[in-house]
């Protein structure tokens, strides 16, 4: 094989074997996406060793081999190698010097190292002979403020080569798992086609709402695969022993058939509903910091903070939705939430300051700008023929594309380097990706509105239509 297996693909290998497996199928590197969380993690290094002087190596081969020489202590060193034919190139956060050898340091932020932090870890130090460098196999495993020294054994090098060779031999991709990873997934496309699976043979976990607890009391009544629960009859005793059996038959339809159905008819789905609507979408850290607003295919932003400013932002935003007078759309109640928190918080300083005759000004102002959860209306009234019905999901399925790789998670990582360097890199980069988030929202109430209008199978159901589908007995 020619791909190269880093970090990140192992990564991928335990959380989403689905994934790594369209990787090696690939001549081309769809998966390599930077974690978020490295900076995380490498602070995490820096502040407890705080008496140690490093030396950066920057994740490049020749300045880590070369650092070695020098016998420093290393940040970001990164070797490369061959392991039974598959090529590899591994960083770990630090190397430390202790007499004649040089200990590994793996900071992590799960409760405890998980098989992949084994794997890097036993890989390295295989690399790390490889390389005439001479590491112990006592790594120094990091969470916050707590270290643990554990020695790693051969078994973590043989497990990936167990978990590599049978990902790689396997004649049909791995079942979907369905993780965070979707959302900038390059394979996205491929994994949700129609025509990779047969999705009868599916277990029963794979759509929405069904965990192992389900799983295993459906597996009592005969139900294993969404075949199974698609031809089962529904019977009397079955609705009162499986709680939302129902649902769960749509839902397995709707996957299975790639068809979304639609319980009520489009045109009555959206009260006043027009085309000059906004769309709105929130970014937060520990508090909400982005407001994106699209009126009319415009992006407009505000920015909120808690500095002595606050009080006008929080005044510029509640006097921008007061003036909308149209729907405003949103994906999720936490929108709704934080307009109606901004707007409780900006009554309480008029009050604050005698403003009486004026502290209900805008607050009723907001309550009268209509606020519309597209999700709500989804889960209330559709069927989508996918695992997850988050904005990306949907909105990628219809066919929009966010124009930088960001999650909710790692957008937080932007913000905060925007606030360590002042950097507007990171800025741009933020509302690139919250303008594309108001653009899906946009998407996806087009699509609900106007089903027909999209290359997406849909169909609008009666109550015969769902009794049809339920096999209800």
């Amino acid at each position: 094989m020619n791909q190269v297996i880093g970090n990140n693909e192992i990564y991928y290998m335990f959380t989403c074997p689905r994934m790594f497996y369209f990787f090696l199928q690939d001549e081309t590197d769809n998966v390599i996406v930077e974690n978020a969380l490295e900076n995380d993690r490498i602070r995490n290094v820096k502040d407890y060793f705080k008496n140690i002087s490093w030396v950066d190596a920057k994740k490049n081969p020749e300045i880590t081999k070369r650092t070695v020489k020098n016998e420093a202590d290393i940040l970001n060193p990164i070797l490369e190698g061959s392991i039974k034919g598959i090529n590899l190139k591994l960083a770990v956060h630090a190397l430390i010097r202790k007499k004649d050898k040089y200990h590994i340091v793996l900071s992590h932020l799960s409760r405890r190292p998980s098989k992949r932090h084994h794997v890097i870890a036993a890989s390295f130090i295989f690399l790390a002979k490889l390389n005439g460098i001479s590491v112990s196999e006592n790594i120094i495993f990091l969470r916050k403020k707590s270290m643990k020294t554990q020695r790693i054994k051969e078994e973590g090098y043989l497990l990936f080569l167990k978990t590599f060779r049978e990902i790689a031999n396997s004649q049909e991709p791995p079942p979907a798992t369905g993780t965070r990873i979707c959302n900038f997934c390059g394979y996205w496309e491929k994994c949700h086609s129609f025509n990779v699976d047969d999705r009868t043979k599916l277990p029963v976990s794979s759509i929405r709402g069904i965990g192992a607890n389900m799983s295993s009391i459906m597996k009592s009544y005969g139900i294993s695969t969404l075949g199974d629960l698609i031809d089962i009859p529904l019977k009397k005793e079955l609705e009162e022993k499986l709680k939302n059996i129902i649902r769960y038959k749509l839902q397995a339809y709707s996957f299975v058939n790639d068809t979304a159905l639609f319980l009520t008819k489009p045109d009555l789905l959206i009260t006043n509903n027009d085309n000059n609507g906004v769309y709105f979408d929130i970014e937060a850290d520990d508090s909400p910091y982005l407001f994106g607003f699209l009126q009319n295919d415009q992006y407009k932003y505000f920015l909120i903070s808690d500095n002595d400013s606050r009080k006008s932002q929080i005044e510029d935003i509640m006097k921008y939705v007061e003036q909308l007078k149209v729907n405003l759309y949103h994906y999720c109640e936490y929108e709704n939430r934080v307009l109606k928190e901004l707007s409780n918080e900006w009554k309480q300083q008029f009050k604050n300051e005698g403003n009486g005759d004026l502290k209900n000004k805008f607050l009723k102002s907001f309550f009268e700008t209509p606020m519309i959860d597209i999700y709500e209306i989804i889960i209330k009234n559709i069927f989508v023929p996918l695992r997850h019905y988050s904005l990306k999901s949907i909105a990628k399925w219809l066919g929009f594309k966010w124009r930088i790789g960001l999650d909710g998670r790692s957008s937080i990582q932007e913000y905060r380097r925007w606030l360590n360097t002042g950097n507007k890199k990171h800025l741009e980069a933020l509302l690139l990706y919250n303008e594309d988030d108001c653009r899906a929202t946009q998407v996806v109430k087009e699509w609900i509105s106007s089903p027909s209008s999209f290359d997406h199978k849909h169909l609008i159901l009666n109550r015969r239509d769902v009794d049809d589908i339920l096999n209800r007995k």
